[in-house]
């Protein structure tokens, strides 16, 4: 267990009463390509395993195959972007042979692929592959007579999904010049602000942290910026937004360092890449000071909220300004209880935003050891003005024993603990899996499909509705509970407790994006939908109906970015997550409260009117083959992003399993790419694609058959 993260014990409750029946929590290295919940599988007999340990063989993989993508913690709901391309399927019998209607492979242009005999017991992908020889691709290429026993040649093309979070050691380097650090691709996004809250030195005497991060940080680093993965602020907006520069291994096999400065057309490209543009293996992300914040939770009723609502986006149409509050601020709806609950936040850095920090609690990022002992109060960063009230029934200051790491100087100690951490926790040895080979590190093993997990039937009960919502609000009211402490832990956050519960109870989570113009208007029709008029839940029999909910949806803001595929590259919007439990939980059939929900915010002109009602990358919801068009999604900023491709991958080597969504016929790219993009404009560049659906061929809305 990570040290010291959790801080609101009464998370136990929820965790007891969520998790009766789950397994350990997560933390395994993917053995296999689905999803965290086994669910939304690539193509086990066309798609190869990569278990890099170096960047070097990060490199070796991506010039071997023909296409590649990248894999981390396996957070994600869409297999299309998740999936790489698949290759020409494989074949154990005869193994150079190609399948009717494949692409044909010439018997020596085949990759020979270790079979799926594990390791021994105990050891892990270190040791297993050290003995891997030359990747090149020559190395490895074998007529079919000279095919070992239990071995695998696989025809050509080849197609490999590379996993970032084997690779040892992780590293993280802050520059507090700078007020920046780099940190690997494959370490998660907790590690980093466990990391980033503990480095205390002179310059950051209460430690250092992201000025924004995300309710759910258990993402790779990598793959949290590549899908524009957020929290809730106008200010510093998306963890995409905060990327000062990227080092990318390209399609050609080389590395290459991208930053804002020197690429500034490109790095809007590679703000929300998919993977598309090649392999991130480092990024350089800005930080910001650790400093007291003060959380407020308040309770209000549909009716409040959607007036709120309504004069958010009056505001904006009026004049194009926000209100005050929006900054930072989150909601949860709570469906079953005609309630929201508002938590907004005050910094104090902010000039008047927190003058009085009574009850401040200097927490874990302040001290250095076990035994509790920490910074003189002196030591820490604040207003001039502040009023700071500590007693000991919230901080208990020990004297430490002479001699010990305890009595180090204060700093000195910080840099062994985060030292200790970056070795011991961030780096600890990778799980075994069962096809660790030798060549898992470059060329990639064969993994078959894991089992289902067995449906929740206490989420998927009738009459559960109202208890699994109020578990919910309990435990909202817990990790968003006014208090005083340090950034880190004061900006809420998914509880470690409840990992095992999101890995055991299959669920399926979407986000979509609405432009403050609509926010007012969707959220009367959305309303009207869920509660049928009774906002206040005074009719019983309404009140009393199952809203298809099972979890608090979250209701978050972001301002205004530059990526070229971000949701806000056209002015700021609200975001709703919310997430099906009961199709999974109820034999897999359609949810149609939920769907009739997704109906209203993707295809109700109350919502869509004022612009398009846009998707998360990485969330499910996406629409049936064909019916997803970039072009009426992202305007000329989708053939900006065609233009980037173009120039970075000419050969498609990061081709993902969803061709009908990347797509630009129609469009002359040739001729209309320049070094700064699309140039719009020019006699015959517009960016309007040829698609092979129309909408009007399309189901209705929310545009999707699958759920």
């Amino acid at each position: 267990m990570r040290p010291h993260f959790q801080r609101h014990q009464a998370w136990w409750l929820l965790a007891a009463l969520c998790c009766l029946f789950v397994p350990a929590a997560l933390g395994n290295v993917p053995s296999d390509l689905t999803n965290f919940q086994n669910e939304y599988p690539c193509d086990p007999n066309a798609t190869l395993l990569v278990r890099p340990v170096t960047l070097d063989d990060v490199v070796q993989a991506v010039q071997q195959h023909d296409h590649v993508m990248t894999s981390g913690e396996g957070h994600s709901w869409n297999q299309p972007f998740f999936c790489v391309e698949p290759g020409a399927p494989f074949n154990t019998t005869r193994p150079n042979a190609t399948l009717p209607g494949q692409p044909f492979a010439p018997a020596a242009a085949t990759l020979l692929v270790a079979s799926l005999q594990g390791p021994a017991q105990g050891s892990n992908i270190v040791d297993a592959a050290a003995n891997v020889t030359s990747g090149n691709v020559a190395d490895h290429q074998q007529p079919a007579a000279a095919a070992q026993p239990g071995s695998v040649s696989v025809p050509r093309p080849t197609s490999a999904n590379i996993v970032m979070t084997t690779i040892r050691p992780l590293n993280i380097s802050v520059d507090e010049a700078s007020e920046s650090v780099w940190v690997d691709a494959g370490v998660i996004t907790m590690d980093l602000l466990e990391y980033l809250s503990n480095y205390v030195t002179p310059a950051a005497p209460a430690g250092w942290t992201l000025g924004a991060f995300p309710w759910f940080v258990y993402q790779s680093i990598g793959g949290a910026v590549a899908t524009e993965t957020h929290g809730s602020s106008l200010t510093h907006k998306s963890l995409s937004n905060q990327v000062l520069a990227l080092d990318v291994v390209l399609a050609n096999g080389t590395r290459r360092v991208f930053a804002n400065e020197t690429d500034p057309f490109l790095m809007r490209a590679f703000r929300v890449s998919l993977g598309k543009l090649g392999v991130i293996a480092r990024v350089q992300l800005r930080i910001v000071r650790e400093v007291p914040v003060r959380r407020e939770l308040k309770a209000l009723t549909p009716a409040e909220f959607l007036q709120i609502m309504q004069d958010t986006q009056a505001l904006w149409t009026s004049n194009g300004t926000t209100p005050v509050w929006m900054n930072e601020t989150e909601f949860f709806w709570v469906t079953q209880k005609n309630q929201f609950i508002m938590v907004n936040f005050h910094r104090s850095d902010t000039p008047g935003a927190l003058t009085n920090l009574t009850g401040f609690k200097p927490d874990n990022t302040t001290v250095y050891t076990k035994k509790g002992s920490m910074l003189q109060l002196g030591e820490l960063v604040l207003p001039a003005d502040a009023a700071i009230s500590i007693n000991n029934s919230q901080v208990l200051v020990s004297q430490p024993a002479e001699g010990s790491l305890a009595d180090a100087p204060a700093y000195q100690r910080a840099q062994q603990w985060v030292s200790g951490f970056l070795a011991s926790e961030i780096n600890a040895a990778v799980p075994a899996a069962a096809n660790d080979t030798a060549a898992a590190r470059t060329i990639g093993v064969r993994w078959t499909l894991p089992r289902p997990k067995s449906p929740s039937a206490w989420y998927g009960a009738e009459n559960m509705a109202e208890g699994l919502m109020e578990i919910s609000r309990f435990g909202i009211q817990q990790i968003a509970s006014n208090l005083t402490a340090e950034a880190t832990d004061i900006y809420i956050k998914q509880p470690q407790s409840t990992l095992s519960q999101l890995q055991a109870v299959l669920y399926d989570q979407y986000e979509v994006s609405v432009p403050l113009a609509a926010a007012g208007t969707c959220w009367a029709k959305l309303l009207q939908v869920v509660y049928q008029g009774d906002l206040l839940g005074t009719n019983p029999a309404i009140r009393a109906l199952d809203k298809g909910l099972r979890t608090a949806p979250l209701i978050r803001f972001l301002g205004a970015e530059d990526g070229l595929l971000s949701h806000t590259y056209d002015g700021p919007r609200m975001y709703l997550n919310i997430e099906d439990y009961l199709y999974y939980n109820r034999g897999r059939k359609t949810n149609e409260k939920f769907k009739a929900v997704m109906a209203v915010l993707t295809g109700d002109p109350a919502c869509t009117s004022m612009g398009p009602v846009r998707l998360h990358w990485g969330k499910a919801g996406w629409p049936d083959p064909g019916c997803w068009h970039g072009d009426a999604m992202y305007g000329d900023n989708w053939c900006h992003f065609g233009c980037a491709v173009k120039t970075l991958d000419p050969s498609d080597k990061f081709a993902d399993s969803a061709p009908d969504r990347w797509n630009w016929e129609g469009v002359d790219l040739d001729k209309c790419c320049g070094p700064m993009g699309f140039t719009v404009g020019v006699e015959g560049c517009q960016c309007k694609v040829n698609h092979k659906r129309s909408m009007e061929q399309c189901p209705p809305a929310p545009f999707y058959t699958y759920r």
